[in-house]
Parts: structure tokens; C-alpha cells; sequence
């Protein structure tokens, strides 16, 4: 049975995918730097060191095909998918290697842009509509399990 792992640093569905996980009996593991406290009996709690991507590669260290990764790091869903494993962002979007190259690209130009003009956008407001997308791939996602 796969596992999933959520890369839990600024991830607003940890709690909406335990939840879910609880459902389907699926063994879960919250992945997060030890700036964050999570408490939680409803799955495992990771802890690495502060540092750029230390959760990313602690992830990618116990990942196996079909695994899933809940993250909304496009890079850490790149090398998921290179692993087999089944990447799924905070929004609901599963990462496949369809999409993968468009969104990395994306983010490319974007962080271009902002360098170029200083700007850094705000972040958009979480709302019942994303949560709802979200749920509705992880089951999805799940059933095909």
C-alpha cells in the first residue's frame, strides 16, 4: 500500500489530508524544519534540520513508486515524479510529466520577472473553492489506489 507524505512547510491542507488519509487507512507522514510543531496521532511526524530543501530531500530519500506527495514546490514534484511517485498540489493539481516541463518553465519566467522588476506579488487568499478542489483529487487520486 503506498504511503503519502506531505512536505508540510507552508502547506495549508496538512490537516484537510489526514482527514482524508484517515478514511483510507493510508499510513501518512508530515515532513517539516523543526521551525515548525506539528502534533498530530493521525500520522508520523518528520523533523529535519532548518536549511533550503532539507525536507525536500529527506522526502525523496523514503519515497517509492506510487507513493503520493502533497506539495506545492514544483521541484520536489519534478523529482517525485522521476521516483514514480504520484505528486498532487495543495490546489488539487496532479503532477504528471504532461504538465511538469509548462509549470517549470512557468515558474522560471516568473521568478525572471520579479527579478527584472522588484515586484513580488502577493500570495492570493486560500479560499473553500481550493480546499474543495483539493479534496476531490486526493479522493480521486486515492480511489485509483
Amino acid at each position: 500500500m503506498p504511503r503519502i507524505y506531505i512536505d508540510a512547510d507552508g502547506c495549508p491542507v496538512v490537516y484537510l489530508t489526514l482527514e482524508i488519509v484517515h478514511e483510507y487507512g493510508i499510513v501518512c507522514y508530515v515532513v517539516c524544519d523543526d521551525a515548525h510543531v506539528f502534533s498530530m496521532e493521525e500520522a508520523e511526524i518528520i523533523i529535519v534540520d532548518q536549511g533550503k530543501d532539507h525536507v525536500d530531500y529527506e522526502i525523496l530519500r523514503r519515497l517509492h513508486p506510487d507513493d503520493i506527495v502533497v506539495t506545492q514546490d514544483y521541484g520536489l514534484a519534478a523529482m517525485a515524479l522521476s521516483k514514480n511517485a504520484r505528486p498532487i498540489s495543495q490546489n488539487g493539481v496532479l503532477y504528471t510529466s504532461d504538465n511538469m516541463d509548462g509549470l517549470l518553465t512557468q515558474r522560471h519566467f516568473c521568478a525572471k520577472q520579479r527579478r527584472i522588476s522588484h515586484r513580488f506579488g502577493s500570495v492570493k487568499k486560500r479560499s473553500a473553492t481550493d480546499d474543495r478542489a483539493f479534496i476531490q483529487a486526493l479522493r480521486k487520486l486515492l480511489d485509483t489506489i
